[in-house]
């Protein structure tokens, strides 16, 4: 949850379902907490929420607008004319609408192709891949000229003067973006190559040595002692992240107890 400029994580104390829903829990059991003087339970359970097709089917229904209303149910009069209004419009076909009007005719030509081969029966699977490709290829070209001749109207547009209007071509230019970087270009890959080669690149420093206020000494460089080793483990603080190597600290100590147990035992090695 996002509360005011920060967001929250928690976890639920109980989860509740209904008797006929228990199905749709898998490996259900009881944690009994270790490490905390508490006489709290957790319940943890793997939840079946479906494939992953229906997820995103989920998700894409979620986020569409303009929202739906409920088919039964109370409806206000507001709402009630709303239902009329879209009833009594007219979708426009698939090719004519405002979302599809920038594919050109060559590109939908190949799709009809397809489709024809498809509803016969006669589309193999090598002449599949070729017609994936040429329509790829289609649209990747309608994409480029599009942006052409929307940057074309848009300078005339600046030319004139009207800036509002530039602006409103450029607004429906974009689709809507995700929350997520685009994929870069191998110029800006490049790029950042450059920079982190500078950055990274030995130079000599500016201006003067720091000067050094304490007398310079040795530093001890040598492998550490047994004893070195053991003193440091028994100060090692636990709840630390493992790091890369995903070592922690309980596990540094439990092979220190190993150690004292088999030195106990006369079983070393």
């Amino acid at each position: 949850m996002q509360r005011e400029d920060r967001w929250v994580s928690s976890q639920p104390d109980y989860v509740l379902t209904r008797k006929g829903d228990r199905g749709l829990f898998r490996n259900v059991s009881i944690k009994r907490p270790r490490h905390h003087d508490s006489d709290h339970r957790a319940v943890v359970a793997t939840i079946y929420a479906g494939s992953s097709r229906q997820i995103r089917g989920y998700r894409k229904r979620r986020g569409r607008f303009p929202v739906r209303l409920q088919r039964v149910g109370p409806r206000t009069a507001t709402e009630s004319k709303f239902e009329d209004l879209k009833a009594a419009c007219e979708e426009p076909p698939p090719r004519q609408r405002a979302a599809n009007n920038w594919i050109l005719a060559e590109t939908w030509r190949l799709v009809d192709e397809r489709a024809m081969l498809r509803a016969k029966g006669t589309l193999s699977q090598q002449k599949h891949r070729q017609l994936n490709r040429k329509v790829k290829a289609g649209l990747n070209l309608d994409r480029s000229q599009r942006a052409t001749d929307t940057a074309e109207a848009m300078e005339l547009e600046l030319r004139e003067g009207d800036s509002k209007e530039a602006w409103r071509l450029l607004k429906g230019w974009y689709q809507n973006v995700e929350d997520r970087a685009p994929k870069p270009c191998y110029h800006s890959i490049e790029r950042q190559t450059r920079e982190r080669v500078e950055l990274y690149t030995k130079v000599q420093p500016p201006g003067d040595p720091i000067p050094i206020n304490i007398d310079p000494f040795a530093i001890n460089d040598e492998v550490p002692t047994d004893a070195e080793v053991r003193e440091v483990v028994r100060g090692l603080r636990n709840g630390r992240a493992g790091g890369v190597s995903g070592i922690r600290a309980k596990h540094m100590k439990q092979w220190l107890r190993d150690v004292v147990t088999e030195e106990e035992k006369g079983t070393v090695g």
